[in-house]
């Protein structure tokens, strides 16, 4: 009978904890910015930016062109979906 309950309660919680967890990264999720107006600000300063030797745009201006427009790079690693 204890080794039911014992069973119960950790298949309870294999339930239970990843819910939850889902349930908190959900709400972190109101920080991300509008999609279509982060590409139009994105392609609008990729248009406008110096190119590299390569024809490719420079990075640090298209940072410093996205920063001018509201936008930032996220710290630390993106989320994993």
């Amino acid at each position: 009978m204890k080794q039911n309950i014992i069973i119960f309660a950790l298949f309870s919680c294999f339930l239970i904890c990843p819910a939850y967890a889902d349930s908190n990264s959900n709400s972190t999720s109101t920080n991300v910015p509008d999609k279509a107006a982060l590409e139009a600000a994105l392609k609008d300063c990729v248009s406008t930016v110096s190119k590299d030797s390569n024809g490719k745009p420079d990075f640090q201006s298209v940072d410093v062109c996205m920063t001018k427009k509201g936008f930032s790079r996220p710290d630390g690693h993106p989320p994993v979906k």
